[in-house]
């Protein structure tokens, strides 16, 4: 019998607090994207719901409890260029705690960048692929997209950077 193909889920973050900012955190450290910085993320565990897993990435990461009640998926990505990886994307307005980096051996530093200046994809070049990724989504008012390459991604995104 066929072993059947495991797929990777992640969970991201895209907090934005009163100021209208958005929450990223600058990979350090990993071997894939260092120096990048990206929206909140992490695996789910076993036996965790997605909602669980937000909740716990954030709170692992950057020391913020997010309201689960003002929390919402706004989209998937299917990466599948090096295998099959669906990212989830969770939307929070509302958290409590004060952001912090709680992993510095994998992030060495945050930022709170204005929401549509994060939609302007101006400043692209700073963030990891995977940011981008839902950056095209989210421009795009799609709720899943897929990429199988970056050409494609660097093709929406000329479409995206003024």
């Amino acid at each position: 019998m066929e072993e059947k193909y495991k797929t990777n889920v992640s969970v991201c973050l895209l907090a934005i607090n009163t100021d209208n900012q958005v929450l990223l955190t600058r990979r350090f450290n990993t071997g894939y994207q260092d120096g990048k910085y990206e929206l909140p993320s992490g695996h789910i565990e076993k036996g965790e719901t997605a909602l669980e897993g937000i909740q716990r990435e954030a709170k692992q990461e950057n020391d913020i409890t997010i309201d689960l009640d003002s929390t919402e998926n706004i989209g998937c990505v299917d990466n599948n260029k090096t295998g099959k990886h669906f990212n989830l994307l969770f939307k929070c307005t509302s958290f409590g705690g004060e952001a912090k980096v709680m992993e510095p051996e994998e992030c060495d530093d945050l930022i709170w960048m204005d929401y549509y200046e994060f939609l302007s994809g101006k400043n692209a070049e700073l963030m990891s692929t995977d940011t981008l990724r839902f950056l095209v989504m989210i421009k795009e008012a799609k709720q899943f997209m897929s990429f199988t390459g970056e050409e494609a991604l660097i093709e929406m995104l000329k479409g995206i950077v003024k």
